[in-house]
């Protein structure tokens, strides 16, 4: 289920923290198969997910695996309509470092503004974050989770069913 995607990207966050990359490096991969078996990869713990494993890859230094992996993810936020979304701004931000550098500073450029676009939008749901606050995957209910089960439990609505049978 999606909670196990976040338990898994939760472990794998902790493991990284305290140095243990191999295991947490394990743990994203593991996270990753399980959504694309479980049929979840069109959600935002998944996206989360593609965005962790995306981090780890900078860090090695292999920047067009990050990037690649961070494409996915901004696909995922895109297909769910998660774009005006703390999460989706993060992701927008980490590509845009990523570009910046390896010296693609209007590519870059570019995705800095439409992170700053995106959370001054009237599709945003979502409070501007303040500076200082956390803007990532890790919360106890990302605001893309939120908007992605609003909008399913409204699509079960319109279809005359619950989610609970």
């Amino acid at each position: 289920s999606a909670v196990s995607l976040e338990g898994c990207a939760n472990v794998a966050w902790m493991l990284a923290e305290s140095g243990d990359w191999d295991r947490s490096d394990r743990m994203l991969e593991l996270g990753l198969r399980s959504g694309r078996a479980a049929g979840l990869s069109i959600t935002p713990a998944y996206a989360a997910m593609l965005q962790a494993a995306g981090v780890r890859q900078g860090a090695r230094g292999l920047h067009e695996e990050a990037m690649a992996l961070y494409e996915e993810a901004k696909k995922v936020y895109e297909t769910i309509g998660a774009t005006a979304t703390a999460e989706h701004v993060s992701l927008l931000r980490s590509m845009a470092a990523r570009l910046r550098s390896k010296g693609r500073l209007e590519e870059a450029t570019s995705l800095y503004q439409e992170a700053k676009s995106a959370l001054n939008t009237e599709d945003s749901k979502y409070p501007r974050p303040e500076r200082g606050d956390k803007i990532g995957p890790f919360s106890p209910m990302s605001d893309a989770e939120r908007l992605f089960q609003e909008k399913v439990s409204a699509s079960l609505k319109d279809r005359g069913t619950t989610g609970s049978g």
